[in-house]
């Protein structure tokens, strides 16, 4: 992020930025997005030299990229309004500012566009931590038939292109975000036990085993995984966070992208598409293979993809926080053990 991000070739420069990111224990995605939004601002007239302390803060400039992260990580001068992160930075900057500032719940987003990948604009938008591409998989995986694994945890429909939004993208982004959620509970490398890794869900099980003394089936792992993501989610309802938090910022549906690739003009699905009920889109907002996806469908596509449940408190008792519909509160489909 600290180089594409901010439109900066000179390896030297990213690689020192990473390093001063990794001194002051900074998030090089978070930093990348809040650099690039300085060097918007700068170059849209929101900032001038005489805000950032001298600095030139033009895109490309890796010069510029090193001092700002610096003065981030230090937290001196206008570098102490940038610690604060994007959403806090646009908000001290004004309405402008703050349409071009790209976060959801004020946390920056990855590399991976939810305007190519369309599971992963629904994932940006509903997960509680926000943004984040190592919380679910990622479309391609269903462009075609999908794998073993994904079979494993009860997926079977493929064949949907990576920019199409379907039904069996949002039981796959549900069904994802669980397993990973489980791998990160146990603190699991997600590059050994992924969907696409190296080791099967039989080995995954056994290992845990292994470690633990528990005789865990897929079932209790994707349960483990879905009491987590509630845990999250009831924490953010504590904090204050509703479904209003859980939506894309309104520029990726409003700006092309403006780059020279295959994605040049591409923009998001419209504004509103992960709070409509159960995932089932109106006839108006889908393509013709969609249409036909739906057809018949009044309810959620699937477990986990309606009914607005109570989530479970203590001996299995609702704690008075209801899921909004769409969130993933409902049991995934049983997996016997070994499978």
């Amino acid at each position: 992020m600290m180089g594409s991000n901010c439109l900066v070739g000179d390896l030297a420069a990213i690689a020192k930025a990473n390093e001063i990111a990794s001194k002051y224990c900074m998030d090089t995605i978070s930093l990348g997005g809040v650099v690039g939004l300085v060097m918007e601002c700068f170059e849209k007239g929101l900032l001038s030299s005489r805000d950032t302390g001298g600095i030139e803060a033009r895109f490309g400039d890796g010069e510029a990229l090193v001092r700002l992260a610096e003065l981030t990580g230090r937290r001196e001068g206008f570098g102490d309004l940038m610690a604060e992160g994007s959403a806090r930075l646009a908000r001290r900057l004004g309405p402008e500012a703050e349409r071009i500032a790209v976060h959801v719940k004020g946390k920056e987003s990855p590399a991976h566009m939810p305007t190519s990948k369309a599971a992963l604009g629904l994932i940006y938008a509903v997960n509680p931590r926000g943004p984040d591409h190592v919380s679910s998989e990622h479309d391609p995986a269903i462009a075609d038939e999908p794998g073993e694994i994904l079979k494993g945890l009860g997926l079977y429909e493929g064949g949907v292109p990576p920019e199409e939004m379907a039904p069996a993208k949002a039981r796959f982004t549900a069904y994802t975000q669980r397993f990973v959620s489980a791998l990160d509970s146990f603190s699991i490398c997600q590059f050994c036990f992924h969907t696409w890794a190296m080791y099967n869900l039989v080995e995954l099980l056994q290992v845990m085993k292994a470690a633990t003394g528990w005789d865990y089936t897929m079932q209790e792992f994707m349960l483990l995984g879905e009491r987590r993501v509630n845990l999250m989610r009831a924490f953010n309802a504590r904090e204050g966070f509703s479904s209003k938090d859980d939506m894309l910022p309104e520029r990726l549906f409003e700006d092309g992208l403006l780059d020279h690739g295959p994605g040049r003009g591409a923009q998001d699905r419209p504004p509103g598409l992960p709070a409509l009920p159960g995932g089932v889109l109106p006839p108006e907002r889908l393509g013709s293979r969609e249409r036909q996806s739906n057809a018949g469908q009044t309810q959620g596509a699937g477990p986990g993809l309606g009914g607005g449940a109570p989530l479970a408190g203590p001996a299995g008792q609702g704690n008075g926080i209801r899921c909004r519909r769409g969130s993933l509160e409902a049991t995934p489909p049983a997996i016997g053990r070994g499978s």
